[in-house]
């Protein structure tokens, strides 16, 4: 990549803020970037899945910032998707989180 990036929005996690205080700044900057499709990890999963809370405040979380991105009047986002690396279980539990019925 030499140093340049294109369509990427990136947001520290210095893991002082709440999980979705970060996730919900990411969000907002894409959409006020006007992204209509994003991709985002499941961050504080990976190296830092013993940090910054329990696995159900971490998927909380998560899933509120991405339904009050959802209810923002002002929101681009059409499309979003929350990439999960080989674990089926939080997959499903994110899942399931943002859509119980």
């Amino acid at each position: 990549h030499y140093g340049m990036f294109v369509d990427v929005v990136f947001v520290i996690d210095d893991l002082d803020e709440p999980l979705y205080e970060v996730v919900r700044r990411g969000l907002a900057t894409a959409s006020q970037a006007g992204y209509e499709r994003v991709s985002m990890p499941a961050i504080r999963f990976g190296v830092m899945r013993g940090i910054g809370g329990t696995e159900v405040e971490k998927i909380d979380g998560i899933a509120r910032a991405i339904q009050d991105q959802e209810a923002d009047p002002e929101n681009s986002i059409k499309e979003l998707s929350v990439v999960v690396f080989g674990d089926r279980a939080l997959s499903a539990q994110l899942r399931q989180r943002l859509d119980p019925a």
